[in-house]
């Protein structure tokens, strides 16, 4: 066995479930045991468009990108390097927590967490109080987060009338909501 060869498989087994890939994506995205990211607006017309092909590749809705109540982050690591987009769609003082999406690599590394956490943030300092989102996959990630399964119906209507919610309509998508403390 070589000597790279040797060294890639002591690294597999000191990361246990981690692929080799993604542990090697985290040094050169500066990511350690400490996850610190920082959400940047994206206000300008060629970023937007990346998030739009990013969010289509993931199967998740691009209606509204770009445009009022609608405002998209890019996380970023200590680094500059970025690692995840989200969307916070404002309605007075709740929001619609849309198309949250990290790189694909990072996935299962906390980074999605953490991602979600700096957006709650970012909510409280926009002075916002509670989050809604609908999801048709990740039910389980956002419970982990503190996000209650709730009826549709117990949106308030300003939530329940936007392209977002209108769109999913007819779908399984479940719908849940957390204060923003």
């Amino acid at each position: 066995m070589n000597h790279w060869a040797s060294s890639c498989a002591i690294t597999n087994r000191q990361i246990g479930s981690f692929n080799y890939i993604a542990f090697v994506a985290m040094i050169n995205l500066g990511i350690g045991d400490d996850v610190n990211l920082t959400i940047v607006p994206i206000d300008c017309p060629k970023a937007l468009e990346d998030v739009r092909t990013r969010l289509l590749s993931e199967g998740l809705p691009v209606q509204n990108l770009g445009a009022a109540p609608v405002s998209f982050f890019e996380a970023r690591t200590e680094t500059g390097a970025t690692v995840g987009w989200g969307g916070l769609e404002q309605y007075g003082d709740q929001a619609i927590l849309r198309s949250v999406v990290v790189n694909g690599v990072l996935r299962g590394l906390g980074t999605g967490r953490v991602m979600v956490e700096a957006l709650i943030k970012e909510a409280g300092k926009q002075g916002l109080s509670q989050l809604w989102l609908l999801t048709q996959s990740a039910e389980g990630f956002f419970s982990k987060l503190g996000f209650d399964v709730v009826a549709r119906e117990t949106a308030p209507l300003a939530i329940r009338s936007s392209e977002e919610f209108i769109d999913l309509l007819d779908t399984e998508a479940v719908c849940m909501t957390k204060p923003v403390l």
